[in-house]
């Protein structure tokens, strides 16, 4: 017995719209990484670390 059976055509369809969403959030999720990685090396090479920008915005006294 299957857990899910994907010969109804219906059930088939939830799966593969469901699997297609999961990727596209998690083809996002990997563009704002590389955003975030590609931000930070170049406040890096600029001379601008992490703790200068949590003081800039007050997280760190």
């Amino acid at each position: 017995m299957d857990i899910v059976d994907l010969s109804n055509p219906i059930v088939l369809a939830v799966v593969v719209l469901v699997v297609i969403v999961a990727l596209k959030a998690l083809r996002s999720l990997v563009s704002l990484a590389i955003l975030v990685a590609a931000a930070a090396v170049v406040l890096g090479y600029l001379g601008i670390g992490p703790g200068v920008l949590l003081r800039s915005v007050g997280l760190v006294g």
